[in-house]
């Protein structure tokens, strides 16, 4: 019996490849290695670079989300209505709007408990 999984294949035998070399832990033999050559770039444009990409990451955009063409072009609406540049600044006036005129008292109270940051 082969400790093969698939019908049909040949058994697993130590060593179908041989070694080329022996490998030896205590090998004295030198390595030649190129010199690295020197770089053209500063470290300081590399620095800045880094900087500058730290810089660029907007704290307020940490997820995406999927919406549909239609709901695309309504937002971009709203957005144009209210003088808004980003989607998030909409979504927030829709979710004000919202929580005040649609949400019971109730709801309201468990809406600022689920959202809050106190805990």
């Amino acid at each position: 019996m082969s400790n093969s999984v698939l019908k049909g294949m040949n058994p697993r035998v130590q060593g179908n490849i041989p070694a080329k070399e022996q490998f030896s832990l205590n090998d004295s033999r030198e390595k030649k290695v190129a010199p690295k050559p020197q770089s053209t770039i500063k470290t300081d444009t590399i620095e800045t670079k880094n900087q500058k990409s730290n810089k660029e990451k907007f704290v307020n955009q940490k997820s995406q989300i999927k919406i549909s063409e239609s709901i695309k072009t309504e937002l971009a609406a709203l957005k144009a209505i209210n003088k808004t540049k980003f989607d998030y600044e909409v979504i927030e006036l829709l979710i004000d709007s919202y929580v005040q005129n649609s949400l019971t008292s109730t709801q309201k109270r468990k809406f600022k408990a689920l959202t809050s940051d106190d805990f």
